[in-house]
């Protein structure tokens, strides 16, 4: 099946290809439009990049010397990440929360993403997600790599999973660039939901989504959800080496005020759903007409972004 939003499948120019080009001492990387044909040159420099960004990460406060090889987070791209699920019944009454504790208009989520998993050419596995946002009037592409994350005694002591991350926007037809590097497409998925994003000590995304499969390549008219009846919570927010202690602080608290509806923990950590969930949910809906719009402690002005 041939998408409007999917250009690899019609014949393109071959200067459209993309390389992520190493701009700093080791793993920072800007995405530019080649004039030319990749070379292999250029394609190794590319592959070497992302077995960096593979490998796990250390502070220089954390790192034991028993950890083996790894990067130090200076200079790094990072996010601390929790997810949780959620019953799909209860998700107004978790749009109605979060609209009281944010304070900014919600965001609408459609994405069709592909994962495409790296070949033997890479030393180190590398996993690569195309995002295709549907939710836009032209559809627009980003390209998503998922680093190692922190590890060693400093990653023990706090609540949130802190990892290297890149992403950049991409042409439509990124996808044909990857396979020839040797990706292949794992899996696809269409995810439809919502996200608030605010700033509350730090810039903080909450992402709300239903995660659906499709039947056939590209297919996503005819997505079917994967998980019947649940929805997927993920909170994220940049952060660096410097200062993902504060980072990590400011994404627990925020989890706090949403505790008596899900639990959100490191990405990986199985914690089912709230017990409390129903009963706060019926609370929230109850008082939605009076009370939606007022926070617990609703946010300052000046810590608000739109």
């Amino acid at each position: 099946m041939t998408l409007d939003h999917i250009s690899y499948l019609v014949p393109r120019d071959r200067s459209e290809l993309f390389l992520f080009r190493n701009t700093r001492a080791i793993s920072c990387f800007e995405l530019v439009v080649l004039e030319t044909e990749a070379s292999e040159e250029e394609r190794r420099c590319y592959s070497k990049g992302l077995e960096i960004l593979a490998m796990p990460i250390f502070t220089k406060s954390n790192r034991a010397p028993s950890e083996g090889d790894g990067v130090e987070t200076s200079g790094l791209r990072m996010e601390c990440v929790v997810q949780g699920i959620i019953q799909t019944q209860h998700v107004d009454a978790l749009e109605i929360l979060l609209q009281g504790l944010c304070g900014v208009p919600k965001e609408r989520i459609r994405v069709h993403e592909l994962c495409l998993k790296s070949g033997p050419s890479l030393a180190v596995p590398s996993e690569i997600r195309l995002l295709c946002d549907l939710a836009q009037p032209t559809p627009s592409w980003t390209v998503r790599h998922v680093g190692g994350a922190m590890r060693g005694a400093g990653a023990e002591q706090i609540s949130v999973l802190v990892r290297t991350m890149v992403e950049s926007k991409v042409s439509n037809n990124a996808l044909r660039f990857f396979y020839a590097l040797g990706y292949k497409l794992d899996h696809e998925l269409l995810k439809i939901g919502f996200a608030f994003r605010f700033q509350r000590g730090a810039p903080i995304t909450v992402t709300v989504t239903s995660a659906n499969k499709m039947p056939k390549l590209h297919a996503t008219d005819e997505a079917v959800p994967v998980t019947p009846g649940i929805q997927m919570v993920e909170i994220t927010a940049p952060t660096a080496g410097d200062n993902y202690n504060e980072v990590a602080a400011a994404v627990c608290s925020f989890c706090e005020y949403l505790a008596p509806l899900l639990h959100l923990s490191k990405p990986g950590v199985s914690t089912g759903i709230v017990p409390t969930a129903a009963a706060a949910a019926a609370s929230l809906l109850s008082n939605s007409g009076d009370e939606a719009g007022a926070a617990p402690h609703p946010l300052d002005e000046h810590d608000t972004e739109q």
